[in-house]
C-alpha cells in the first residue's frame, strides 16, 4: 500500500533476530520516486530485496539504519513493510483525518 511502511514506534522496538521486509519495488518508486531517494540512499542493485524477508543482524538507532543478516545494504524504516498485525494507516488517510478532524471537515455537503 503506498505510503505505508514501518513507524518510528515499530522501528525502536526492532531488535536482532527480528525479521523485517522490504517493501514492493512499486510502492517505493510511488512513494520517492523513480530514484527511490530514501533517507539512507537507495541503489538499483537492491530491486531484486523487494518484498523479500530478512533478518535484522543490527541497528544503528541513532540514524535510524537498520543491517540484516548477510546482505552488504542498509535498510531505513521507510523501505519496509509495517509488521503484519500493525495497524497502519495511509497518509491519504492522515490527510482526511487532519481536514475532519483539525481543520473543521471539507466534505462538501450542501447545508
Amino acid at each position: 500500500m503506498y505510503d505505508t511502511y514501518m513507524s518510528e514506534e515499530e522501528f525502536n522496538n526492532l531488535s536482532e533476530g527480528d525479521e523485517i521486509t522490504v517493501r514492493k519495488l512499486e510502492d517505493l518508486t510511488h512513494d520517492f520516486g523513480e530514484d527511490i531517494n530514501v533517507p539512507c540512499g537507495w541503489s538499483t542493485d537492491m530491486d531484486e530485496l523487494c518484498e523479500r524477508t530478512l533478518v535484522v543482524d543490527y541497528i544503528e538507532r541513532g540514524v535510524g539504519i537498520i543491517h540484516a543478516k548477510g546482505q552488504d545494504w542498509s535498510f531505513c524504516r521507510e523501505m519496509l513493510e509495517p509488521k503484519e498485525g500493525t495497524q497502519t494507516i495511509s497518509q491519504e488517510e492522515v490527510s482526511h483525518l487532519w481536514e475532519n478532524m483539525i481543520l473543521g471537515g471539507n466534505d462538501d455537503k450542501k447545508r
